[in-house]
């Protein structure tokens, strides 16, 4: 998807069929070969990126599939992310997917003056300076704490038809992982060591001042 300075709307690029001699053929005897050439065509649902001040787009491989989307600053200053949302990276406080329209940002103080997003986690600098990041990743400053547990309640209720107390035994294993900044939980998870699970639905504070610029790696 491009966005072009002079035009009020966004574009993806793809192709379209087009029927012509081949190259370097001339005179009424070339035969005619159909070939696939670069197009534009309209981005429906994509109007809200119209004048965006930046659009940080990814494309990330898993196995024969790709995942692409990406993230923007508006012409407002909002962030506005779309692709999946399996991590929460689309900042918004759910993991709702929204592939075809980019969904508002939540939780951001002030406007949004740069983005990187690489389709697992988002960054932003807002315009105070603070550095803020939210779906997965390891980030500085984070620590993991495990919270392992065996839980056997016996239960004996007095039975009045049979005159006598039932037994009901329940034993129960646990497994949360809390990730933590500065002592403080930020996230819980059902298990520190799968890191698919490890992820922030809220923003976290990498820095609350002095950010310019941020970048991580497999951002556009």
């Amino acid at each position: 998807m491009r966005k072009f300075a002079t035009s009020d709307a966004l574009y993806s690029i793809t192709t379209t069929k087009q029927t012509a001699p081949p190259p370097g053929c001339v005179g009424t005897q070339c035969p005619q070969v159909e070939t696939d050439v670069p197009a534009l065509t309209p981005a429906d649902g994509f109007a809200s990126l119209v004048g965006a001040k930046k659009i940080d787009t990814f494309s990330t491989q898993n196995g024969n599939s790709s995942t692409k989307g990406g993230c923007a600053i508006s012409s407002a200053g909002k962030l506005l992310c779309w692709g999946l949302n399996s991590y929460g990276q689309h900042g918004n406080g759910t993991v709702t997917d929204s592939v075809l329209t980019p969904v508002e940002a939540v939780g951001l103080t002030g406007t949004v003056t740069d983005v990187t997003s690489n389709g697992f986690t988002t960054c932003v600098v807002t315009s105070g300076g603070a550095v803020k990041c939210v779906g997965r990743g390891s980030w500085p400053e984070f620590t993991r704490l495990e919270v392992n547990g065996n839980a056997n309640v016996d239960e004996r209720v007095w039975n009045n038809t049979s005159q006598t107390y039932d037994s009901t035994n329940s034993n129960t294993n646990t497994n949360t992982c809390q990730i933590l900044k500065a002592g403080v939980v930020i996230a819980e998870t059902t298990n520190c060591w799968s890191q698919s699970s490890n992820f922030s639905l809220a923003w976290v504070d990498l820095f609350t001042s002095g950010g310019k610029k941020v970048q991580i790696a497999g951002s556009g």
